[in-house]
């Protein structure tokens, strides 16, 4: 029997193949290698499914299954999908350098005070944890300043209030990126098919 855990999957993106595509060819490319990443989340949770299962609402949500929920991100060297008995949301980010201006446009000072902002993932690791926690009500960006965080129990983990409900984010930071995905009930194995860049750390910022 497989464990009882969610695993969200990350994939490189091979960048000869990748940069060899047309701009609107790479978006089809990184949407379906996020698929294969679904697939083999699924399967480590006990569910054969195929790619093409896995479609989006109009509003761009993704369509539950009848087995389970999904969540995928791409960006142009990683990938990452989850599958969950439970609603679910995933987000990766490349961390790089950013404008502090876009701050207020994230998070009010309350919560910035929760992060050492004097690294760089700090600010990422708020960022991913709001869009995964948004991606479960398929609401985006619109809603970033009304998702809160408001309390960062650990370097791996934070908590995020939304529309009443308070979720809890795990985060993995690994070759220049983080990831963040939201707890569902089950522990969260973060799972690389693929061996990343360098290894995977699990220390995105200290709180």
């Amino acid at each position: 029997m497989p464990e009882a855990a969610v695993h969200p999957v990350i994939l490189r993106v091979p960048q000869a193949e990748y940069l060899a595509l047309t701009l609107r060819e790479r978006v089809r490319y990184l949407s379906d290698r996020a698929r294969r990443a679904l697939v083999i989340s699924a399967g480590l949770w006990g569910v054969e499914v195929r790619p093409a299962a896995f479609e989006k609402e109009a509003s761009g949500r993704p369509r539950p299954l009848r087995q389970g929920y999904w969540s995928v991100s791409h960006k142009p060297r990683y990938v990452a999908g989850v599958f969950s008995p439970s609603p679910v949301g995933i987000d990766v980010e490349q961390v790089r350098p950013y404008n502090p201006r876009l701050r207020r446009k994230v998070a009010d000072a309350a919560e910035w005070r929760l992060v050492d902002l004097s690294k760089t993932e700090a600010f990422f690791r708020i960022w991913t944890a709001k869009e995964a926690v948004l991606k479960i009500g398929g609401v985006g960006i619109p809603d970033l300043l009304k998702c809160r965080v408001v309390r960062v129990p650990g370097r791996d983990r934070l908590s995020v209030c939304y529309r009443r409900s308070v979720f809890r984010v795990r985060h993995l930071c690994f070759d220049g990126h983080i990831a963040a995905v939201v707890e569902v009930g089950h522990p969260v194995h973060w799972t690389f098919p693929e061996k990343p860049g360098r290894s995977p750390s699990a220390d995105p910022s200290a709180p």
